[in-house]
């Protein structure tokens, strides 16, 4: 969580712990159901879900930050 609050500006940083936190106790209540769920239809594909899933993980971590930034519109003060 710190590296996320801590890549914000100062005024964005309660926002950011707040949804990260979010995250973090939502995905721990979806997480068991789907897993459940997918072991249900068929006992390997979690596995294949989460190959896919670190796949794109790693696809964001190492394309250039350009591409994942979209233009903002700052309000005019």
């Amino acid at each position: 969580m710190t590296g996320a609050s801590l890549a914000v500006s100062q005024e964005q940083q309660g926002a950011v712990a707040g949804l990260t936190q979010s995250v973090n106790g939502v995905s721990a209540i979806i997480t068991p159901l789907a897993s459940t769920l997918l072991y249900q239809v068929n006992h390997l594909l979690r596995f294949a879900l989460c190959i896919i899933l670190l796949c794109g993980s790693i696809w964001i971590a190492l394309t250039p930050d350009s591409v994942h930034k979209s233009e903002t519109v700052s309000p005019s003060a």
